[in-house]
């Protein structure tokens, strides 16, 4: 069979190939015969709109480049140049070359389609414009149908359909969201008999965020194969993803250093109401592999949301539908996180967390990831850092370490999130419980406002949190693990032993935490780089730096062995040593994959803000000797090129014109060969067999003519371009597979370099801020606050220590850490199970709630969940209301705490007369039979210097004792209130029986 038979079978087979066709024909110097072939093409109604769309009379650059390998997120389908225009086919005869085609359904009259010259396999059925005398019903076309067969399997989410170089959102019948995605995303529609909406490709992630931040999700249809079976439809569409809250990547939109978890939640008994409801958790993020698994209470669930901060959640719908208390816990959570995009429930029936369901699909995770993890181990010979989970040597032992509910509760996240990305499989840890809830820190979500410890109450912001203050971190992992410890600190003594272990090795020795923390300067976030690759939606750049961040954990890795084993390393105590070694030993090698792959892309590749569509070349070269031999040939063709040109120049244009030839390529006309008007030599012109004028001129100052040499030129270019194309993406792709064999191991590498960078930053902030290690008991000594102190240094003001002794005898007083060193002078620091706050005043218009009720209800959760081990941090109770009703109230809550909580608290009140109501430790016993003698209780009070000319100064110390002036209306008179005001205020309180004016209760 002859080639020219094969290229017509392949043109009847897939009308995409016939521009192939008439190309191929051209460079075989074959004329073109349509008369023997009817092709078909796709009927849908947009063809026509889209193409107009794309339509430009700017010439595009004559050398067409193969399509970058850049997989930005937008699409996870094959990437697409847009949509071609009909052009005239420059062959020897120079006019378009029409061809009849026949629509499905039965017409009297043809439709007319023009051939463009691309050789784009793949984006052929988007170059042919459809030009109709009439149409069939456009709700039976095959694009129709195929959208509503994925619309009937996605009800609940938007549909993104791709349609060659765009995205439309079509109106259908039963379809409720066209209308609000052309609200939201401020689009224009395209009326007609199906009405609708789109965006070009590029254009994805900026729609899809404001749809996000509308509370929608999104299905993206993306186009994933030629249809080689149907008559009517070129395009093979698929749901790609789901685009939801907690399917976010890298996109602009998620901070590197927040985590962006899902979170599963089964009730196990859905008619126990109470607060000791037991509940199954599990929350992963599969843009770092993260897996988490635990379990609960009804009452605890606030407290576990805020340490977690899910983005998106599984629960069962008929929860949500009865209202349960779980459920509502969830919705009050989202309305209190409703900043940027609002967490989503995902309402599943109660079958997906079934034991049948939910079982097999944690079992299967489990397995695969057994197998590699084992055989990567041996090959790296690695010891997990502080996953247990991992040490289990089978699927049984390792399924036995969780609860059937908790198997449950992930089995069902699994498949959620599985659905989400349904044409790739997810690259997770195994699940572990090193973050299970017994094992860290409660706080609850007012405490942990209070604290204001990873943004202020007043702004929001991260600037004058805690967070912001001891933030010294420089790599994304680094700082996400950084905000989990603040979240939720671990109450595991061995565990903050070795964390404040490798802190000291930094701390101790400054010469090696500068060039460490220097070191991890270029460490990128290799975690997410590596589940964009494990989804398909990363490119070459994402590649580099995984491979660049190896070497460079590499040689952290021997860095801290040189120091182990230098003198300097040897001296350090045993305890320190030991938990550097087991750091190291941590962090797997990846010889093999970064002596195959570094420099594996190209430098001019990763140039920031490179035009990739001028730059063919994404592969270094000598890494794949056909890529250099078709990169050669395509210099030689460039060559070629700019001596045709030289050549027109030469020939056609007058020797005292300054200017050249131009060759170029226009979407409507084709190969054009440009020239300046005023500078060509007419009659050579006139008398050449190549050059031929078009028939209309737009431009006066430019004459364009189509050229046979230049066309076929430019087609072997095209030819050329696209073999790169394919073979760089072929390449690519198996360093990508050899890369993702290893993603367990590498993502614990990079688990290894966050704990480095955040023990490294944690002892750079240490000797900046001078703090100390601490011991665990309950002293400290010169204690300060670290942000209030940065705050009173940015005013010039020194800050006052403190000290405090948290003995059993003096249990009144404030405790926190998070295993780090501590601003004081010396600390002993004990171990707290949860820290309780009730500080400030708000009150709940919409809950119909007054100040003094939010109080009384944070107070009442409080003596209800507070434990011996826990810490309670009181201001102010019982301001709300009278004087009487609040002392009242306060005295009995201390005594609560004291006789029934006994724990460690820190009471702060202005009611003076507390003290009239206890009797002070140590005194001789009163006759006055009010006074209640509590023998934890100590009274302190702040710290006040008065001048000899009456006027004072708070000096912010704390002292033993009770203080019954606070001096408020003299303060007033300092923050500025009117003279009158003050003066009134002062005649009012001598009125009102105190013994003196200024005078107030503390």
């Amino acid at each position: 069979m002859s080639v020219l038979s094969r290229l017509r079978q392949c043109a009847v087979a897939r009308p995409a190939s016939v521009h192939s066709y008439v190309a191929a024909a051209s460079l075989l110097h074959i004329q073109p015969n349509f008369q023997q072939t009817q092709f078909r093409s796709d009927s849908s109604h947009t063809a026509s709109a889209t193409a107009k769309r794309t339509r430009s009379g700017k010439p595009q650059s004559p050398l067409p480049s193969p399509d970058p390998l850049s997989i930005d997120g937008s699409s996870s389908a094959p990437l697409s140049k847009g949509v071609s225009q009909p052009v005239s086919i420059a062959l020897s005869d120079p006019t378009p070359v029409p061809v009849r085609a026949r629509t499905r359904r039965a017409s009297s009259k043809p439709i007319d389609i023009k051939i463009p010259i691309d050789l784009s396999l793949r984006d052929a059925e988007e170059a042919i414009t459809l030009q109709p005398t009439t149409l069939p019903d456009i709700h039976d076309t095959p694009l129709m149908g195929e959208i509503r067969e994925i619309q009937s399997k996605h009800p609940d989410h938007i549909l993104l359909v791709q349609v060659g170089g765009f995205y439309e959102v079509y109106k259908l019948p039963g379809y409720d969201y066209f209308q609000q995605v052309a609200e939201i995303c401020d689009l224009r529609v395209a009326n007609g008999k199906v009405p609708f909406v789109g965006f070009p490709v590029s254009q994805l992630l900026r729609y899809l965020e404001r749809l996000l931040k509308a509370g929608k999700t999104v299905a993206v249809v993306d186009q994933v194969d030629d249809d080689r079976l149907s008559r009517t439809k070129t395009k093979l569409r698929a749901v790609t993803r789901i685009a939801t809250p907690g399917a976010m990547l890298d996109e602009h939109w998620l901070e590197s250093k927040d985590n962006n978890f899902f979170m599963s939640l089964l009730v196990l008994q859905p008619d126990d109401l109470s607060p000791s409801s037991p509940l199954a958790l599990a929350w992963l993020d599969i843009s770092t592999g993260e897996f988490f698994v635990g379990s609960s209470t009804l009452g605890s669930l606030p407290s576990v949301l805020v340490k977690v901060q899910p983005r998106e959640f599984v629960v069962e719908k008929s929860l949500v539908d009865q209202g349960h208390p779980a459920a509502v816990a969830v919705q009050d959570y989202i309305q209190r996180e409703s900043s940027g995009i609002t967490p989503l429930i995902a309402r599943k029936p109660s079958k997906e967390f079934s034991h049948a369901t939910a079982h097999p699909t944690f079992v299967k995770l489990l397995q695969s990831n057994m197998a590699k993890l084992g055989t990567a181990r041996q090959r790296h010979a690695v010891t997990p850092l502080s996953h247990p989970a991992h040490e289990a040597t089978d699927v049984s032992e390792l399924l036995g370490q969780f609860t059937k509910p908790q198997i449950q509760a992930a089995g069902a996240l699994l498949r959620h999130v599985a659905a989400i990305y349904p044409t790739r499989s997810l690259s997770l840890f195994n699940p572990s419980k090193d973050a299970a809830l017994g094992e860290t820190m409660t706080i609850d979500a007012v405490t942990h406002a209070s604290l204001e410890l990873t943004k202020t109450q007043r702004t929001g912001l991260t600037k004058g949190s805690l967070l912001s203050e001891i933030d010294e971190t420089v790599t994304a992992v680094g700082s996400r693990l950084l905000v989990q410890r603040i979240k939720a600190p671990s109450t595991s003594v061995p565990e903050i032993e070795r964390r404040l272990n490798l802190v000291e090795v930094f701390f101790t020795n400054s010469h090696l935490l500068v060039d460490v923390r220097t070191a991890l300067k270029s460490f990128k976030d290799i975690e997410r780089a590596l589940s964009k690759l494990h989804l398909n939606r990363g490119g070459p750049a994402d590649f580099h730096h995984v491979i660049q961040s190896l070497k460079i954990s590499r040689d952290l890795r021997q860095l801290l062995l040189d120091y182990a084993e230098s003198p300097q390393g040897q001296a350090l105590a045993p305890k320190l040593r030991q938990s550097l070694l087991g750091l190291t030993r941590a962090i797997p090698l990846f010889d093999d994959l970064i002596e195959r792959y570094e420099g594996f892309v190209s430098e001019d590749y990763l140039v920031e803000n490179i035009d990739t569509t001028d730059q063919p070349r994404i592969i270094r070269a000598g890494f794949a000797h056909e890529l250099d031999r078709l990169l050669e040939q395509r210099a030689e063709l460039i060559q070629r090129s700019e001596a045709l040109r030289q050549d027109l120049t030469k020939e056609y244009v007058s020797p005292r014109s300054a200017n050249a030839a131009n060759l170029c390529f226009d979407p409507k006309h084709g190969c054009l060969v440009e020239f300046r008007t005023a500078a060509l030599l007419n009659q050579k012109v006139e008398a050449s067999r190549d050059l031929k004028p078009l028939s209309v001129q737009k431009n006066s100052k430019l004459t364009r003519f189509q050229s046979e040499k230049w066309t076929k030129l430019y087609n072997l270019i095209q030819l050329n371009s696209e073999q790169i194309s394919i073979l760089q993406k072929d390449i690519f792709a198996d360093a990508v597979r050899r890369l993702i064999v290893e993603s367990f191991l590498i993502k614990e590498a990079a688990s290894a370099v966050a704990e480095i960078d955040v023990s490294a930053a944690l002892a750079h902030c240490a000797l900046e801020r001078k703090f100390t290690r601490p011991q665990i008991t309950t002293e400290i000594v010169g204690g300060r606050h670290p942000t209030v102190e940065r705050m009173q240094q940015l005013r010039g003001i020194q800050f006052v220590r403190n000290d405090s002794n948290l003995n059993p005898n003096e249990s009144i007083w404030v405790i926190t850490g998070i295993g780090s060193f501590v601003p004081a002078e010396s600390a002993l620091i004990g171990i707290a199970d949860r820290i309780f706050t009730r500080i400030g005043s708000s009150d709940d218009l919409g809950g119909n709630r007054s100040t003094f009720m939010v109080e009384m209800e944070e107070t009442a959760s409080i003596l209800a969940n507070a434990t011996a081990q826990s810490l309670v941090i009181m201001d102010e109770v019982g301001r709300g209301t009278s004087s009487q009703d609040g002392v009242a109230l306060a005295m009995a809550i201390i005594q609560y705490l004291h006789d029934r909580v006994r724990c460690r608290t820190l009471f702060a009140t202005h009611y003076h007369e507390l003290a009239n109501l206890l009797e002070m430790p140590g005194s001789s016993p009163s006759a006055d039979s009010t006074r209640i003698q509590l023998e934890h209780v100590r009274f302190y009070h702040t710290g006040i210097h008065f001048g000899q000319n009456g006027k004072f100064a708070l000096v912010y110390k704390v002292l033993p004792g009770v203080m019954t002036k606070s001096h408020g209306i003299d303060i007033a008179r300092l923050m500025g209130l009117p003279a009158s005001v003050v003066d009134n205020a002062a005649m009012f309180f001598s009125r009102l029986g105190s013994s003196e004016p200024g005078q107030s209760p503390r």
